[in-house]
Formats: structure tokens, sequence, C-alpha cells
């Protein structure tokens, strides 16, 4: 079980209390699209991280999965471990701004500039 401090109403709430939309360009189905982008804490590559008690223990999690999960109901396991984010802001949060991809698939993308 997943559940976020008292002081927010759900997990959603916090998310987007913890974001600020920033539009960098990003475009979805041809309409501009803003990044929700992460102001809380973020890891040394920048992605957000948010501290959840999951199982009874504390554990950091990276803030776009929780909001994949929250907003999108997407699931990761080990053949869908990363979240490739087609927005390029690895501090943003916003489910249709990325997808779950296989890690190996991922990491091969960045070893060519980022290209696919």
């Amino acid at each position: 079980m997943i559940r976020g401090p008292k002081r927010y109403r759900d997990l959603m709430d916090r998310l987007l209390a913890n974001s600020v939309p920033v539009h960098r360009g990003h475009v979805v189905n041809g309409e501009p699209s803003e990044c929700w982008e992460w102001i809380g804490n973020r890891d040394h590559h920048g992605y957000g991280r948010v501290t959840l008690r999951i199982d009874g223990k504390h554990k950091k999690v990276r803030a776009h999965r929780i909001a994949a999960k929250e907003f999108a109901g997407i699931e990761f396991d080990g053949d869908r471990d990363t979240w490739e984010h087609h927005c390029r802001n690895t501090a943003c949060i916003h489910p249709n701004h990325g997808e779950p991809m296989p890690n190996v698939k991922n990491a091969g993308g960045r070893r060519n500039g980022g290209q696919r």
C-alpha cells in the first residue's frame, strides 16, 4: 500500500502541489503541452524524488513513476522498467510526456545521443 503524508488529500494532490506547469516547447497530439516540473527533492540526474511509505517502509521513488501510476494507471515491471521522457525534461512528471520502456532500449537510445 502506498500512502502520502497527512497534509495532502491524496497522492495526486501531493504530486500536483510539488510541481509547476512550465512550457518548454513540447507538443502532444499537435497541441502545446506544459511539463509538470517537479519542484521538490531531485536526485543527481534531475529526476524528482518522493519518499513514500510502501509496505510499512519508507522508500524513495522517482516522482514521474508515481505520477504515471496515479494519473494514468501505468504500472512498471521488469519488462518495462524505465520511463522515456519524450519532452527530454527529467524533472517532468506529466504522464502524457513519456511512456514506459524496457531498460535496455532506453539505455541504447542514450548511448546514441538520445536518437531513436
